[in-house]
């Protein structure tokens, strides 16, 4: 999601993880925790987040994130 859209902030990400049924709604990951994963796992920082290359949108690249995503 996060590479779709870059701006979004992390409350949309925990309520996202939540409806999608990713997390629990009692087992939702801390702000802190959700930055890191995207500033050290993901390798995006926020300045970096500003513009998506559009390589980084195929379907391939997008399912490889949300399964390393879904792994954590």
């Amino acid at each position: 999601m996060k590479l779709l859209k870059p701006s979004v902030h992390l409350s949309e990400l925990q309520e996202r993880m939540v409806l999608d049924g990713v997390v629990m709604s009692g087992d939702v990951p801390s702000k802190e925790a959700i930055s890191k994963c995207i500033k050290n796992d993901v390798c995006m920082s926020y300045k970096r987040a500003q513009v998506t290359p559009l390589e980084l949108t195929t379907v391939e690249n997008i399912a490889l994130v949300d399964a390393y995503l879904s792994n954590k």
